[in-house]
C-alpha cells in the first residue's frame, strides 16, 4: 500500500519553476548575486532576461577553420553566415522593421512567465531598442532608400547612442552590423517581462508563443528580411538541458528495467524470482521518487540522475538474495524455511554490510555546498534504506511463503526442456 501511495505521489513530479543552481540561497556567490540585484538602482533589471531579434544571420558554421576546441570552447564559436539577400535599404524592409518593433511592444503574454504585466516586455517606453525608430527621429522622419539610407545609417551608427541601454549595449556597434563595410546584420533589443532562473514550465509557454511570432512575421517579411532569428542567453538553454534530462530518466526507465531483469535471471536461472525482484525494484524507484514530490522537490538534474542509478543500486540485494535462495537446492535444501534461513544466514549479514557502507559513504556529502551532491546523498541514502526494507521485508518474506517447488517450475532449464520436447514432437 505504501509503494503504491508513492508511486502515485511520484506519477505527480514535474519540472523545477526555478532554474538549477549550483549552489544554495546561503551561500556567498548566491548572496553576492542577490546583492547586486537587490541593492542597487540597476539591479533589478538584472532579474530580467535580455531577447535579441537578429535579421540578416543565417546560421552559424560549426565546422569552419579552426574548428571549435571541445577543451576551450570561448576560442572559437563557429563562423557567422550572413544572409546574401538581407537588405535594409529598401523602403519595404524598413516599414517592415517599424511594424515588428511595434507588434512586439504591444505582444500580450497570459502566460505566468510574464505576470504581472501581462505583456511579452516590461511595461515602459526604455523596455525595446529599436534603432529604426531612432534613425527615424534623428532624420526628421524623412524616409531614404538604395545608397543614401546606407550612408545615412553609417553616420547614424557613428554618431549617436541608443536612448534605451539593454544588455549594457551603449552604442550601436553590434545592433548595426558593419561587416566588410556594408551592413550585413541589424538587432532589436527588448527586456522581457520574464524573470532569469524560472523553470522549464514558466519559460517553455513564452518561447512557444515567440517562435509562433517569428514564424508569423517571416511569412510576411519582405525578400530583404526573411532571416529573422531570436536568442535569449542561457534560459532558452537550460530549457532543451532540462527536457533532455526528463527525456533520459524515462529512456533510463525503459533500458534499465529490462537491463536489470536479465541480469536477475542470468544471476538466478529463475524466471519467477526474477519477476518478483523486478517488482520490489519498481517499488523502491517508486518510493525514492516519490519521497521527491512529498519534500517538494521537482524533476530536476539531481532527480533524474537519482531516477537512473536507483535501478542499479536497488537491484544489488535482490540478487545475492535471491541467488542465495536458489543455491540452497544444491546444497539438500528442499524446506522453505531452510531455504530461506540459507539465504539469509549465507548473505543477510554481506547485504546488510554493504547498505550499512554505501549509507556512510553518501552521508558524507551531506556537508557539501554544491546543492546537486546533497541531493544525490539524500537520495542515495534513501534508495539504500528502502532497498534494504524491501529486499528483506518484501522479496524475502514472499519467498518464505511460497513453495520451493512451485518456484523451481521457473528454473530456465524447466523452460528450456519443455520447449525443445515440443519442438521435438513437431
Amino acid at each position: 500500500v505504501f509503494a503504491c501511495v508513492n508511486i502515485a505521489y511520484a506519477a505527480q513530479l514535474e519540472s523545477s519553476p526555478e532554474a538549477f543552481t549550483l549552489f544554495g540561497d546561503q551561500h556567498m556567490s548566491m548572496r553576492a548575486v542577490d546583492k547586486i540585484k537587490t541593492s542597487y538602482a540597476a539591479g533589478s533589471d538584472l532579474e530580467y532576461n535580455v531577447l535579441t531579434v537578429s535579421f540578416g544571420v543565417k546560421t552559424v558554421d560549426r565546422n569552419a577553420a579552426p574548428g571549435i576546441n571541445q577543451w576551450k570552447p570561448h576560442e572559437f564559436y563557429g563562423k557567422v553566415v550572413y544572409d546574401d539577400a538581407f537588405d535594409l535599404s529598401r523602403p519595404a524592409e524598413q516599414q517592415f522593421l517599424r511594424e515588428f518593433c511595434q507588434k512586439l511592444r504591444d505582444m500580450p503574454c497570459p502566460t505566468k512567465g510574464c505576470l504581472p504585466s501581462g505583456s511579452l516586455l516590461l511595461p515602459g517606453s526604455d523596455a525595446l531598442s529599436c534603432f529604426i525608430e531612432e534613425f527615424d527621429a534623428w532624420n526628421g522622419n524623412v524616409t531614404y532608400a538604395g545608397d543614401q539610407f546606407l550612408d545615412r545609417l553609417e553616420k547614424f551608427r557613428n554618431a549617436t547612442r541608443p536612448s534605451s541601454v539593454i544588455g549594457m549595449r551603449t552604442d550601436w556597434a553590434k545592433t548595426i552590423g558593419l561587416v566588410g563595410g556594408k551592413v550585413k546584420y541589424v538587432q532589436v533589443r527588448a527586456k522581457m517581462s520574464l524573470k532569469q532562473q524560472r523553470g522549464t514550465n514558466i519559460k517553455g509557454p513564452i518561447l512557444k508563443q515567440l517562435m509562433s511570432f517569428i514564424d508569423e512575421e517571416k511569412s510576411r517579411a519582405p525578400a530583404g528580411l526573411k532571416t529573422i532569428v531570436q536568442s535569449v542567453p542561457y534560459d532558452w538553454i537550460w530549457i532543451e538541458t532540462n527536457e533532455a534530462l526528463i527525456s533520459s530518466l524515462f529512456n533510463g526507465f525503459a533500458i534499465g528495467f529490462p537491463i536489470a531483469f536479465v541480469i536477475v535471471l542470468i544471476s538466478t536461472r529463475n524466471v519467477f524470482i526474477s519477476l518478483l525482484a523486478i517488482i520490489t525494484v519498481v517499488f523502491i524507484v517508486a518510493n525514492v521518487l516519490g519521497y521527491c514530490k512529498m519534500a517538494g522537490w521537482y524533476l530536476g538534474p539531481g532527480e533524474c540522475v537519482a531516477g537512473i542509478i536507483v535501478i542499479g543500486l536497488a537491484v544489488d540485494y535482490t540478487i545475492h538474495l535471491g541467488h542465495a535462495y536458489l543455491e540452497g537446492a544444491h546444497g539438500g535444501l528442499r524446506g522453505r524455511l531452510h531455504r530461506w534461513e540459507y539465504a539469509l544466514n549465507s548473505m543477510g549479514q554481506t547485504v546488510i554490510a554493504g547498505a550499512a557502507t554505501t549509507i556512510f559513504a553518501a552521508f558524507v556529502m551531506q556537508f557539501c555546498q554544491i546543492t546537486f551532491f546533497n541531493q544525490m546523498s539524500t537520495l542515495i541514502c534513501l534508495t539504500v534504506t528502502y532497498s534494504i526494507i524491501y529486499t528483506l521485508g518484501c522479496f524475502m518474506g514472499i519467498l518464505r511463503l511460497l513453495n520451493p517447488g512451485q518456484l523451481e517450475k521457473g528454473n530456465i532449464e524447466v523452460w528450456i526442456a519443455f520447449c525443445r520436447s515440443r519442438w521435438l514432437q513437431k
